[in-house]
């Protein structure tokens, strides 16, 4: 079992429950996912953890398919799906490197939001996508999200400020590599980040005609605790501001995530 197994089998709660505490972030997202993602289509949604994106996108109508490395992941979500009333057309452990089996031009769109995170090699992360592109059908879209170099200093300035002595050398080092280390306290595992200007040139070697890029969370990343106690009516005009403005590149850096939306060349 790899160490991003490991991780995840030993989280499937707090995974998900994690869009329960980061609202802004699985708000922002559902709404570009309606946005671009054509009514009734198939989707695979690899990596989709314990599958909260997915679960949505079947209540939308969508025929999705999750795909996740943790085996229970997929365990959990076969048996969530039945708790909470919906189906989803298939359950599948493997890795993104690994989905060979699955037909050419199978899915009218791919999600791909988290597996780039795990991935330190240059060419694992074209590999990835290759194959997302390789399962997609002509003219599907593709919805991948980035982790930001600023992730980590974005999450000690919400819970730990004090310890900028300490998280000096790492912060530095990450967003001068974006190679996150698994050993250190940052509460996450081992991982690659994107400087927010890094994505589009790197997305630039495929076929794809790119539709959008933007931030997950919006300006108000930072203040996400805060934003979380207004009434929920409030809450939502921030996030419908926040979405609004999500594009502006200006302000990509002051996002932990960024999503990129992109329609396959035919």
């Amino acid at each position: 079992m790899t160490i991003i197994q490991e991780y995840y089998n030993n989280g499937v709660n707090t995974e998900w429950t994690r869009m329960d505490r980061h609202p802004l972030e699985f708000e922002i997202t559902k709404r570009n996912l309606d946005e671009f993602i054509p009514p009734k289509s198939k989707i695979a949604d690899i990596g989709g953890g314990p599958g909260k994106y997915s679960f949505y996108l079947a209540s939308q109508g969508h025929n999705v398919t999750l795909i996740d490395l943790a085996e229970k992941n997929i365990e959990f979500a076969k048996e969530k799906g039945k708790e909470i009333g919906i189906k989803l057309e298939n359950y599948i452990h493997a890795n993104i490197l690994e989905i060979d089996f699955i037909p050419a031009n199978s899915f009218d769109s791919v999600l791909c939001l988290g597996p780039l995170y795990h991935l330190i090699n240059k060419e694992d992360r074209i590999k990835a996508i290759d194959q997302c592109l390789r399962i997609l059908k002509p003219n599907g879209i593709l919805v991948i999200t980035f982790v930001t170099t600023f992730a980590q200093l974005i999450s000690l300035l919400k819970r730990s400020p004090e310890k900028i002595s300490e998280w000096i050398p790492i912060l530095n080092k990450t967003m001068s590599t974006g190679i996150n280390v698994y050993d250190f306290d940052t509460g996450f595992t081992e991982a690659y980040f994107f400087h927010p200007l890094e994505i589009e040139p790197f997305m630039q070697q495929y076929s794809l005609q790119m539709l959008k890029i933007s931030g997950a969370e919006g300006l108000g990343c930072q203040s996400e605790e805060i934003l979380k106690l207004l009434p929920k009516e409030k809450l939502k005009e921030w996030i419908d501001f926040f979405y609004l403005h999500g594009s502006d590149p200006s302000i990509l850096g002051a996002n932990q995530h960024i999503i990129y939306i992109g329609k396959k060349i035919s």
